[in-house]
Parts: C-alpha cells; structure tokens; sequence
C-alpha cells in the first residue's frame, strides 16, 4: 500500500508540473493545429503585404507619380 500511495503522489506531481506523456492521437491533433496557425500567420502576412501595396499603387496613381503615366518615347 505504501509503495502505491508514493507512485500515485509523485504521478499527481508529475502531472501538476505538466511532466506527462500525451496520447498519440493528441500529439497529432496538437501537431495539426500548430502547423494551421503556422499557415495562418503566413497567410495573414501574405494578404497584409498584398492590401499595403495595392493602396500604395492607388496612392501613386493619384499623385500621378506611376511608371505607366510617364510619355511614350516610340520604343517598346
């Protein structure tokens, strides 16, 4: 009996630390869901650098300052 009240108090400290072992099905679901935000996060990043430049190049256009509006010199 003694030997068992001594395993289960150090498996409870073990598991008040966060020193455990998971499930396999929970280190995949865990795994999947660090890879989405991972994803996620790029995909923010993407869409934020697309908005900057699309409003920038609206910006130029109506200062007038773009490569397109410049005189045609003939050449191609």
């Amino acid at each position: 009996m003694n030997e068992y009240a001594t395993e289960a108090v150090e498996a409870a400290i073990r598991r008040e630390n966060g020193d455990y072992d998971l499930p396999t099905l929970e280190i995949a679901r865990l795994n999947q869901l660090v890879d989405e935000m991972r994803a996620l996060s790029t995909n923010s990043a993407n869409l934020e650098r697309v908005v900057v430049r699309g409003f920038e190049s609206l910006i130029g256009l109506t200062r007038g300052d773009n490569y397109l509006l410049d005189p045609e010199d003939g050449e191609l």
